[in-house]
């Protein structure tokens, strides 16, 4: 590693995850589920690889990362789904997450999907939107008295305070059964995504323009 350290030195992690789910049929046309994750961490969650800056009077020192040995971690997700008609459907989400660090993040999240030509050929948007605040020990600067640490300290944007936003299209389309499938089916999907970081001084904003595309066959 960066430290230089032997690898049987390295320190470790645990992480241990406990989830429930429960779906339901509200109508003929409506589904909903709602799921609960429990999540704990125990070990080293900082990053070698990362160095914070500590403004001691007039001079400016980098020094390892330090977060809290543990985590607890828990998340609540809400979904439902309806049939608008027989080939036009809508689907929605929300959830809302939170930990032992002091982070807590909201996820809105929805989609239309259209069918055409006997469900052979499907159309669909989709839009994300996501908010968090900053981690309770998370500064954008640190300072203190010479020669004096902050006992947790990061440079992780991700536990910055933030917000983001996402839009998607994708098309799908599939056929058969041929003489050498039962069914082929190909898909393209084109997602914008842009980021903010409200309190991260090397980076205030982020956009990405994702493509994808893959086929797949059964047989």
């Amino acid at each position: 590693g960066r430290s230089g350290r032997d690898r049987s030195s390295w320190p470790g992690l645990d992480t241990r995850t406990l989830g429930l789910a429960a779906g339901w049929a509200l109508s003929p046309s409506t589904v909903g589920e709602v799921a609960y994750e429990l999540g704990w961490l125990d070990g080293f969650q900082a990053s070698s690889y990362r160095y914070v800056p500590i403004q001691w009077d007039s001079m400016t020192v980098l020094v390892p990362e330090s977060a809290p040995s543990s985590r607890w971690r828990h998340a609540l997700a809400l979904q439902m789904r309806h049939a608008l008609a027989r080939d036009l459907f809508v689907a929605t989400g929300y959830r809302f997450y939170a930990d032992s660090w002091g982070l807590v993040s909201h996820t809105l999240d929805g989609e239309v999907t259209r069918a055409w030509r006997n469900d052979s050929l499907l159309v669909g948007l989709a839009a994300r939107a996501y908010q968090q605040n900053d981690a309770s020990f998370y500064r954008e600067s640190y300072s203190a008295a010479t020669g004096v640490l902050p006992s947790l300290r990061s440079a992780d944007k991700m536990l910055a305070r933030s917000w983001s936003w996402l839009g998607a299209g994708r098309v799908e389309y599939s056929f058969g059964p041929t003489a050498w499938v039962n069914r082929f089916i190909t898909a393209i999907k084109v997602e914008v995504y842009e980021q903010h970081f409200e309190n991260f001084a090397p980076l205030s904003l982020r956009r990405a323009v994702v493509v994808s595309a893959g086929a797949s066959a059964e047989f």
